[in-house]
């Protein structure tokens, strides 16, 4: 049921690197290929700088960040905005936002996006990742940046971006198994976020400009 071309792409794009890969329609919910299922649906793994754009949102919700306003960074004596911020994924601006923000808040967000949970997709033995249960002072703020003791699968990240891509709905995965599961397939809305589209939409360029650069 997968899509053979979109699949021999990914595989492709792997190349020898040991991995995964997952390419979902964000409007839908299908999965046209996971390259590695083991790794993309039953393995758990560290963010790292993907968890930035959950700092993101919950700063913009939570009016911590002002989209165009520049901060300065640090003691050094350069200022960034959000989009560059996330572009250059700078380490800082999000440490900043997520001591502000504070533990309790961005463990809401991570979860509004699915973190921490099965993401409801049609194969078995999926990881749920996981989300930690405290943390505070400076703690707070490296997580926000590294996502210290957080896993995530990689199709919870993909489902994560499809929110955002498609204005706020976490949909339910379907990766068809057969021709006919794809005939049958019918999306399927887990959850609606109360997030602003204008936030939204603001954390888009900064994502379009981290696969630039």
């Amino acid at each position: 049921g997968e899509d053979p071309e979109i699949r021999r792409v990914a595989l492709n794009a792997l190349g020898d690197r040991a991995g995964t890969v997952v390419v979902m329609d964000p409007k839908s919910g299908r999965v046209y290929t996971v390259v590695n299922q083991d790794w993309g649906l039953r393995r758990g793994f560290k963010p790292c700088s993907t968890i930035k754009l959950v700092s993101a949102l919950a700063g913009l919700n939570e009016k911590v960040i002002d989209p165009v306003q520049t901060v300065n960074i640090g003691t050094s004596s350069f200022s960034l905005d959000l989009t560059d911020s996330l572009a250059f994924s700078n380490n800082g601006y999000f440490q900043r936002v997520g001591g502000q923000v504070g533990f309790e808040k961005m463990m809401e967000y991570a979860r509004k996006f699915g973190l921490g949970r099965p993401t409801g997709i049609n194969h078995h033995f999926e990881s749920p990742g996981r989300l930690p249960v405290f943390k505070e002072g400076y703690a707070v703020n490296h997580m926000s940046s590294h996502g210290d003791d957080i896993e995530v699968t990689a199709l919870q990240l993909a489902n994560m971006a499809s929110a955002i891509a498609n204005g706020g709905q976490v949909l339910v995965p379907h990766l068809p198994r057969t021709p006919e599961e794809n005939v049958k397939f019918k999306r399927e809305v887990k959850a609606t976020l109360d997030i602003p589209q204008d936030h939204l939409r603001r954390v888009i360029p900064g994502m379009v400009g981290a696969v630039s650069y």
